[in-house]
C-alpha cells in the first residue's frame, strides 16, 4: 500500500474496544498483585557497567562510507550522532544501540579538539567498546560551500513546489531535508 492509503486507514475511525467484564478485573488485579510482590532482578545495565574489571577510558571509532573509511579504528573520547531521536552522544561502556542517521553533524571528540562531519543519513551502531558508523556520504564541515548549499536549498524548494507525482515529492522533500540540515551546520 502507498503512503497516502496507510494515513487515510489511520484516519478512519475504528469501533471503540468491547467492554471490559468484572471478570477480567478481578484477574488482572491478581495479575497486578503477584508482579508487585516478586523481587527485583539481581542484575542491572549500571550494576553491570560499574562492576567491569578495566572499562576503557577511550572509543574505538570506525567511522565509514561506501568509498572509504575516514576513522578506522580511532580511539576517540566521545562521539555526537545526529539520530532519528535527536542528537545522541556516545562515549565509552555505553548501552549497545543501532540509531538511524538523520541529515546533521557529526562530531568527534578527541584529545586534540572536535572534527565535524555533515552526513546525509546511514546507521550507527554502538557498542560498549566500539561504535561503527555507516553514513551515506560525508564530508567535512570545512569542506561545505555555504553559496552552493543555498542555492540547492532553493532549488529543491522550487522543485518541491512544482513536483506532481508521489516519488518526485518524495525525491525533493528530501533534498530540502538535506540541504536544510547543511545550511543549520554552517550557523
Amino acid at each position: 500500500t502507498t503512503l497516502l492509503a496507510s494515513l487515510a486507514h489511520a484516519l478512519v475511525p475504528h469501533p471503540p474496544p468491547p467492554p471490559v467484564s468484572s471478570t477480567m478485573l478481578r484477574h488482572a488485579s491478581r495479575l497486578a498483585s503477584r508482579a508487585s510482590t516478586r523481587a527485583a532482578p539481581a542484575r542491572f545495565f549500571a550494576d553491570e557497567a560499574a562492576a567491569a574489571t578495566s572499562p576503557s577510558t577511550k572509543l574505538v571509532l570506525n567511522f565509514l562510507v561506501p568509498s572509504k573509511a575516514l576513522k578506522k579504528a580511532a580511539p576517540v573520547d566521545m562521539v555526537v550522532l545526529p539520530s532519528a531521536g535527536g542528537a545522541m552522544g556516545v562515549l565509552p561502556q555505553h548501552v549497545p544501540t543501532v540509531a538511524q542517521l538523520q541529515p546533521g553533524v557529526v562530531a568527534v571528540h578527541d584529545g586534540a579538539g572536535v572534527e565535524e562531519f555533515f552526513v546525509s543519513g546511514g546507521f550507527a551502531f554502538v557498542g560498549k567498546e566500539r561504535t561503527d558508523v555507516c553514513a551515506i556520504e560525508a564530508v567535512k564541515i570545512s569542506d561545505l560551500d555555504a553559496d552552493a548549499v543555498g542555492k540547492g536549498l532553493k532549488e529543491s524548494e522550487t522543485a518541491l513546489a512544482s513536483a506532481s507525482g508521489d516519488e518526485a515529492k518524495a525525491e525533493a522533500q528530501i533534498a530540502v531535508d538535506v540541504f536544510s540540515a547543511m545550511q543549520a551546520a554552517l550557523k
